[in-house]
């Protein structure tokens, strides 16, 4: 993700994976139709090392599409079983764009090492909000938007090779308490000693951590 004239952008080589397209064919795509696309905004192109392609990765030229053009990307490209979920997902986050580029990572295997970030909000009743993202500042910043306030507390981990099972296991063991989503009712404290000793664990042993067999601290009901 890249912001432009205060812009967020997604190129379209993480789109391409996405919708299970070739990347060469979606750039064919967007220059056979590129003055539509440019009703809707600029179209800029971006030149970088494809993620996780070896040490002698080539560069790749992409475009990079704001919120507009991916919406309208959409209507270009053929509905089959492949893309219609897809489809769907662009056009419930199209706001988040952080959220976004989580789930198109989670779905493709360019992200074999699934490193990011688990961070914690408190928001102003006490509740805790238990997230993941590779963007987590700005990942948050959307939510307080959402929320129309500003988080009280906000704790950020330190990037952790699988955070999308880090929090799916948060989430399992603090499944007892009341929550809204992923709002729960918890002490931040706790919570965030949780999360520390969690990284502490996978860093003794990242490849051998087990979530599922490590029994969590005792979290004290909020």
């Amino acid at each position: 993700m890249t912001t432009i004239d205060y812009e967020y952008r997604v190129g379209t080589w993480i789109l391409s994976k996405g919708f299970m397209c070739e990347h060469r064919a979606l750039r064919r795509l967007i220059v056979k139709h590129k003055k539509e696309f440019k009703t809707f905004g600029e179209v800029f192109e971006n030149t970088q090392k494809v993620p996780n392609m070896g040490k002698g990765g080539r560069p790749i030229n992409e475009f990079v599409l704001n919120t507009d053009q991916i919406l309208f990307l959409c209507s270009t490209i053929s509905t089959t079983r492949h893309t219609v979920g897809f489809k769907k997902l662009l056009i419930t986050l199209k706001d988040n764009m952080s959220e976004l580029i989580d789930e198109i990572l989670k779905k493709s295997d360019q992200k074999r090492d699934n490193s990011g970030h688990v961070y914690l909000i408190k928001n102003s009743r006490g509740q805790v909000k238990i997230g993941r993202s590779i963007d987590p500042d700005h990942r948050i910043k959307c939510i307080e938007t959402q929320n129309g306030e500003m988080a009280e507390e906000i704790f950020i981990s330190e990037v952790v090779l699988d955070y999308y099972t880090m929090e799916k296991y948060l989430h399992r063991i603090f499944s007892k308490f009341d929550r809204t989503g992923e709002w729960f009712n918890i002490d931040f404290n706790e919570a965030k000693l949780q999360v520390e000793s969690l990284c502490r664990i996978q860093k003794a042993m990242p490849k051998q951590t087990k979530y599922e067999e490590l029994k969590p601290k005792q979290i004290k009901l909020i």
